[in-house]
């Protein structure tokens, strides 16, 4: 029975990660992000490019690099994103972002914190799907420095990914 439960879990996954790409290019930021939160690492791989650039404190790092800082707060932090678009180029095939991010972490014995982010992004059409060609982030020091009349919305995937965080894969 658990056999049959995880296929079937496998099977929305990937139908539910299928259509989670093909609603438009800011999907890919936030699957990438909600996909970070669960510690799924195949889904965050789905949603950048071959040669994705992740640009940080002075740093150009792959999605490997990502994925290697993702894993250290696996089971130590639990994760909740929220966005802003700022704004949003179409190119054609690929569409340029910019966007306030903030992620509320909470530890295993109940401390919180919140951080915030500036950011932008460039995300290409690859086939049906949107990727992640290049992200780049910058830290505020505090997470006021927000402007205040920004209104942030969580995003927190497609239901998959909450199959995948409750262990049920695992």
């Amino acid at each position: 029975m658990k056999f049959f439960s995880t296929l079937a879990a496998v099977f929305i996954m990937t139908c539910a990660g299928a259509s989670a790409q093909a609603t438009g290019p800011f999907n890919a930021i936030e699957e990438l992000f909600a996909a970070m939160s669960a510690y799924n690492y195949h889904h965050m791989s789905q949603y950048g490019t071959k040669d994705f650039q992740y640009l940080i404190n002075g740093k150009i790092e792959t999605m490997d690099d990502l994925i290697r800082e993702t894993k250290k707060t696996e089971g130590v932090m639990a994760r909740r994103n929220y966005f802003s678009i700022i704004d949003s180029r179409n190119h054609g095939n690929s569409v340029s972002l910019s966007f306030w991010y903030r992620s509320d972490f909470e530890s295993a014995d109940g401390e919180k914190m919140s951080l915030a982010w500036l950011e932008s992004a460039v995300v290409v059409k690859d086939g049906h799907d949107w990727k992640i060609e290049m992200l780049h982030s910058t830290h505020l020091p505090h997470v006021n420095d927000i402007p205040r009349q920004v209104v942030m919305e969580e995003y927190v995937g497609d239901g998959a990914f909450k199959v995948a965080a409750s262990g049920v894969l695992e």
